[in-house]
């Protein structure tokens, strides 16, 4: 089983989130222990918890109701204001969450906790810890979180797992949350009203959602060019468009990639055809230009992604002064606004990714500007359909990826009786920026299926590495297509694909 420590020390990158996934799958779980300056850092930040407390400073939640009712004193047994808390947040609607999205709450909770700021007991951590040492955890509801005061209604679904007499639904049905614990062996602990506000008052569930959707929108793009650059070899069109001159007099870092990317893989590919065209249609012509932009989006969302990973987004937070005297912050960490544009710039790439992919299918189905090759790639036109289905799905999907690409970001709805008055709908918008990656993939898928069939076409070959020069061939990871001789279904096809070109880059070493 593998370890993870966290810490202040142990920053964390979007990529160990989906590894550490990975193994929580293969071995059943993982473990996951503090790092020596975590521990230190937990440890004290109780103890300037306990300072505060015990000289009777207010603080959120701890001597205070929640919410509006912070004008109100709390309940004088902290452990029942806990339970107000987690009951009355396990609300929320719609499906549940996929695994990696839970999986990957509780693991950036955590993450977070061990920066040293929240003041919750070290045993309490612990025993928070244990939720991932079992490939068992609990369903999330997938709508609830306005990314305001954090993720609370999802997160409240963690913390639900320490209370008594509560109900845990999982893969495999409800239980007592006694028995859940019982069977994943999570020690009983009782928590106090700072450490049940501490682990809903954050971003987990949201940041959960950007980090997928990050990682997915990278291969996405990855994969394009690759896509692109086989685009270009098969139809021989005119390389100058991607020469290093011309990018660079642009300036910008991510199209001078994009150009260098497609051109090597087209150059990887003997021509199938050479094109007379001075200049290309903009598909083509301008791809590094609009793939290069997402590369730029793509990389400015992963810079504010990463500090969202490792900031602290609890409420209030506990410091200590120079001269030694405890104090704490409130304030409103837990606000996801940097999340909810970042997503935001996340969903409109994937999207233009999208629509890059379908406007090529285009040009590879069409007589007029695919060298002659049969409408809709048909083997048999009259008698077979080619890849008609395949375009009116890749036309769907841009359908739905353009009806999903909202500025969510400003989504903001007052509410819980005016005291969240302007909320960033981080929630929504990270989930939204995921599923377009989901059905952006789709319209990859299409694009690579039109690419093996116009090459079957061409050349009678049914293996698209039959144009790899020989020395690049254990280069590139491409997917196995089998040509269209007779119409067939392809709906199995296409979503295996779809999830192909999101585990991998086909063409990683570039």
């Amino acid at each position: 089983m593998k370890t993870v420590s966290l810490g202040p020390n142990q920053p964390l990158l979007p990529e160990d989130i989906e590894s550490f996934y990975k193994s929580f799958e293969k071995d059943g779980g993982i473990r996951v222990i503090l790092s020596e300056m975590g521990k230190t850092a937990i440890e004290e930040s109780r103890l300037r918890f306990e300072e505060l407390v015990s000289n009777g400073e207010p603080i959120y939640g701890t001597t205070t109701g929640f919410g509006p009712f912070v004008r109100f004193e709390s309940n004088p047994d902290t452990t029942k204001q806990a339970e107000s808390l987690l009951n009355h947040l396990g609300v929320g609607f719609g499906k549940f969450a996929p695994g990696k999205i839970v999986f990957s709450s509780a693991l950036l909770r955590l993450s977070t906790l061990a920066q040293g700021f929240s003041g919750i007991r070290p045993e309490t951590w612990f025993a928070y810890s244990n939720i991932l040492m079992h490939n068992d955890l609990p369903s999330i509801p997938e709508i609830g979180s306005l990314g305001a005061s954090g993720d609370l209604i999802p997160l409240s679904f963690l913390g639900r797992i320490f209370l008594n007499n509560a109900t845990i639904r999982t893969d495999t049905g409800a239980v007592s949350s006694e028995e859940y614990r019982k069977r994943n062996k999570i020690p009983d602990c009782i928590l106090e009203s700072r450490e049940a506000l501490a682990f809903t008052n954050g971003l987990s569930f949201s940041k959960s959602y950007a980090v997928f959707a990050l990682l997915n929108a990278e291969k996405i793009l990855s994969n394009l060019e690759t896509l692109v650059g086989i685009a270009y070899a098969f139809l021989g069109a005119n390389k100058d468009h991607l020469r290093s001159e011309l990018h660079e007099a642009r300036l910008h870092p991510g199209q001078i990639l994009s150009a260098k990317k497609i051109l090597t893989v087209a150059l990887c590919f003997s021509d199938s055809r050479y094109s007379k065209n001075l200049q290309e249609v903009y598909s083509l012509r301008t791809a590094p230009q609009v793939i290069g932009a997402v590369r730029h989006q793509l990389k400015e969302a992963r810079k504010i992604l990463q500090l969202e990973i490792q900031g602290a987004d609890d409420n209030p937070l506990f410091f200590r002064e120079k001269d030694g005297d405890a104090f704490a912050v409130h304030g409103g960490n837990f606000q996801g606004q940097h999340l909810s544009f970042l997503s935001d710039r996340i969903n409109t790439s994937v999207v233009q990714c999208a629509i890059l992919a379908e406007r090529i299918l285009d040009l590879l189905i069409d007589p007029n500007r695919n060298g002659g090759l049969p409408l809709l790639l048909s083997p048999q036109p009259g008698a077979e359909c080619g890849v008609a289905g395949v375009q009116l799905t890749a036309t769907a999907l841009v359908a739905e990826l353009r009806s999903n690409s909202g500025n969510f970001a400003n989504f903001s709805i007052p509410t819980n009786g005016g005291n969240q008055d302007i909320v960033s709908m981080a929630g929504l918008a990270s989930r939204k920026a995921y599923e377009q990656t989901l059905l952006a993939s789709g319209c990859l898928a299409s694009l690579w299926i039109a690419l093996g069939q116009y090459d079957f076409l061409f050349s009678n070959s049914s293996s698209l590495n039959r144009n790899l020069k020989p020395e690049m061939k254990s280069k590139f990871f491409l997917p196995d297509f089998e040509p269209i001789r007779r119409d067939r279904p392809l709906w199995e096809e296409i979503r295996s694909l779809s999830d192909f070109f999101l585990e991998r880059e086909i063409f990683p070493n570039s």
